[in-house]
């Protein structure tokens, strides 16, 4: 007999087909390792175990990935695990539910975003400037906003908002430039960031709409 068991975002129907192959298999002849190497190498398990009891039993557990994001597609919203790969998938207007409630939501409106799915990674650099934008207190540009919001368009790449106040701010991307590593992408980072807030400082932010911060010396 065979039985898996710790599935939350992995379907079942993938783990019945994975385990049921061992069924009516010599226990003995079960080669565990090859089996646990096939359950890790699922999207969303970051672990597994496979426990085979005498005479007849073969019972696999996993453990999954914690929910990190919501990356959000003209397609469907993508959950993210920390180390970038899309771990489920929900319809694009479904409710998240209470689970996913809080997690930083990334609006990705490029046309090539379309086709990610549940296997896929975001490159780590994206998902490190969508986080760190995500997760910005509005004080830190000058704003009075509560909250600010974070999008990726094709035209001005990462886009920096505020509902509340109805402004946006566009940012561009980060690291395409080969001679544009980590280090210097997170300083012009930074520098745009310091820009934006040197412009609140001489204006009020209700009369701006639109700023492009792309060339942190021309905000």
């Amino acid at each position: 007999t065979v039985a898996h068991d710790g599935a939350r975002y992995t379907p079942t129907g993938t783990l019945d087909e994975i385990v049921a192959g061992y069924r009516g298999a010599a226990l003995l002849a079960v080669d565990s390792g090859a089996l646990r190497q096939r359950l890790v190498g699922l999207p969303a398990v970051a672990d597994a175990s496979v426990e085979m009891r005498l005479p007849a039993e073969l019972r696999v557990s996993i453990s999954e990935k914690a929910p990190a994001f919501v990356w959000r597609t003209g397609a469907a919203q993508l959950i993210g695990a920390a180390d970038g790969s899309l771990i489920a998938v929900l319809p694009r207007y479904a409710d998240p539910g209470a689970e996913l409630e809080g997690l930083p939501e990334i609006e990705d409106d490029r046309l090539a975003s379309r086709g990610l799915t549940v296997g896929d990674v975001v490159p780590a650099g994206e998902l490190r400037v969508a986080l760190r934008l995500i997760g910005l207190d509005p004080e830190v540009v000058g704003s009075r906003a509560r909250q600010l919001s974070v999008s990726i368009n094709d035209e001005y790449g990462f886009q920096l908002s505020s509902s509340q106040l109805a402004w946006r701010a566009a940012m561009g991307f980060y690291e395409l430039d080969p001679r544009e590593d980590r280090a210097a992408a997170e300083a012009r980072l930074e520098r745009q960031l310091a820009a934006i807030r040197t412009l609140f400082a001489t204006r009020s932010e209700r009369g701006v709409s639109w700023l492009d911060a792309r060339n942190p010396g021309k905000v």
